[in-house]
C-alpha cells in the first residue's frame, strides 16, 4: 500500500514553514493562486480552491501530501484489512485527482472502476495519474453524483465510495447548546437527504457503500446515518469503524466514523449505535479511554441507570486477596468496572461497540500471572 502511494507521487509531509516555502519555490503561480483561494475554501465554497489545488498533478500530490496524505494512508490501510464482496463495477463519488480511484482500479484488477468529480481540473489530473500508473480498467468523468449522466447511471455498482463529500454539503440544525437527544432527533438535512438517495440509486441491490465523509459533529453525523438509511441503505453497525486522522498539516488527531452498509429494503435508523460509533470517536480523539478511579469512578458507575451487565470475572490471589473485572453496557457507553480487594475503583469508558474486545480481554487478564490461584467467570451480577 506504501509502494502505491509513493508511486502516484505522495510523500511525507514536512513542517509548515518549509512546505510552503518549497511549495513556493516549485510553483510559484500556483501556490499564489491556491492562497488566494484558501479563504474562500474555509467559508465553505470548495470549489475554487480544488480548481487551483489541480493546475497540475504534481503540484496537487504536493498539496495532498502535506494536508491529505495521512488520512489517505490510514483510509487505505484499514481499507485492505478487511474482507470485501466481489465487486465488478465500483464508483469513486468526488474522486479529487484519483489517487483513491486508481488504488481501488488497482486492488480489484478485474473490476470496471468510475471515478467522478465536479471539478474539471480534478478529473484532468486523475486521467494523467491513470496513465502514470498504467491502469486500463479505470475512467474519470466530469459529473455530479446528483445528476448522473445516463450512461453512468444506467447500470448499477457493486461497491460506492464516498470520501469526503457528504461533510461538504451537511448543513445540520443544531442550536448551541443541543443536547445529544436533539441532534439525534433532527430530520434528515435536505442536501444530505438529496446525496444520500443519488448513492442509493446508483446502488446495485446487496450492493456495499462505503462512507467515509469525515462527519464533525455528532448532529451531522446523525444526519447523514439517518438520510442513508431513509434511502435504503441499511447501515452493518458491526462492520463500521473510526479512522484516526490528522486535522490540516498539524500532527492533532481526531476521529472520524467510517460508515458501511447494503441496500436493502427496510433500512431503519439505530440512534443508539450512531451515538456508540461516535463515542468511539471521540474517545479515539483523545487517544485513550476516559478512566475515573476511586469515589469518582463508584459515583458515575452508579449513576449509570439503568445499565446492563455483560459478564464478570472474578480473581483469587495469593493470601486469599480477591479482584473483580465487570463489563456493563450503558446507552452508548460500554463500562469496564474493577473492584480491588481493598475496596478501591476504577471505571474505564469507552464506545458500546468496543463491548465484544472488553468481554474477550476477561478471558486474558488472568493469562500468565502466577499470583492468581483461581479464577471464576460469571453471567450475573455480584
Amino acid at each position: 500500500m506504501g509502494h502505491f502511494l509513493a508511486r502516484t507521487g505522495l510523500h511525507n509531509r514536512v513542517y509548515r514553514p518549509e512546505f510552503h516555502a518549497a511549495l513556493e519555490r516549485r510553483f510559484p503561480e500556483h501556490a499564489k493562486a491556491l492562497y488566494d483561494e484558501a479563504s474562500a475554501h474555509k467559508e465553505g465554497n470548495t470549489r475554487p480552491y480544488y480548481t487551483a489545488k489541480n493546475s497540475s498533478l504534481d503540484f496537487s500530490q504536493a498539496v495532498n501530501s502535506q494536508f491529505w496524505g495521512d488520512r489517505l494512508e490510514e483510509y487505505l490501510a484499514w481499507f485492505v484489512q478487511r474482507e470485501w464482496p466481489p465487486a465488478h463495477r465500483i464508483l469513486d463519488v468526488g474522486c479529487d485527482n484519483g489517487i483513491l480511484t486508481c488504488f481501488y482500479a488497482h486492488y480489484f484488477p478485474d473490476a470496471e472502476v468510475f471515478g467522478i468529480d465536479i471539478c474539471p481540473e480534478a478529473i484532468e489530473r486523475a486521467r494523467e495519474l491513470a496513465a502514470k500508473l498504467c491502469l486500463d480498467n479505470v475512467q474519470f468523468h466530469h459529473a455530479d453524483a446528483l445528476d448522473m449522466p445516463a450512461h453512468l447511471a444506467e447500470k448499477p455498482y457493486d461497491l460506492v465510495a464516498s470520501s469526503f463529500v457528504a461533510c461538504n454539503i451537511a448543513h445540520p440544525v443544531q442550536g448551541p447548546f443541543a443536547s445529544t437527544e436533539e441532534c439525534m432527533s433532527n430530520p434528515s438535512d435536505p442536501d444530505l437527504a438529496s446525496y444520500a438517495h443519488a448513492l442509493s440509486e446508483l446502488l446495485a441491490e446487496g450492493g456495499t457503500l462505503v462512507s467515509a465523509d469525515g462527519m464533525k459533529s455528532l448532529a451531522a453525523f446523525a444526519s447523514w446515518s439517518r438520510a442513508l438509511c431513509d434511502s435504503g441503505i441499511e447501515i452493518d453497525w458491526s462492520e463500521c469503524d473510526c479512522l484516526s486522522l490528522s486535522e490540516g498539516s498539524d500532527k492533532a488527531l481526531y476521529g472520524r466514523p467510517v460508515l458501511i452498509g447494503s441496500k436493502q429494503d427496510g433500512a431503519s435508523y439505530q440512534p443508539g449505535d450512531i451515538r456508540a460509533l461516535w463515542v468511539m470517536a471521540e474517545t479515539q480523539q483523545l487517544g485513550e479511554p476516559i478512566e475515573l478511579m476511586g469515589t469518582a469512578a463508584e459515583l458515575v458507575f452508579q449513576a449509570m441507570h439503568p445499565k446492563q451487565f455483560v459478564a464478570g470475572v472474578e480473581l483469587t490471589l495469593e493470601n486469599n486477596r480477591k479482584l473483580r473485572h465487570e463489563v456493563w453496557e450503558y446507552e452508548a457507553l460500554a463500562m469496564r468496572h474493577v473492584h480491588f480487594g481493598n475496596g478501591g475503583r476504577l471505571l474505564v469508558l469507552e464506545s458500546r461497540l468496543m463491548t465484544p474486545q472488553l468481554v474477550k480481554e476477561l478471558d486474558e487478564i488472568s493469562q500468565g500471572d502466577p499470583e492468581i490461584v483461581r479464577v471464576e467467570r460469571y453471567d450475573s451480577p455480584k
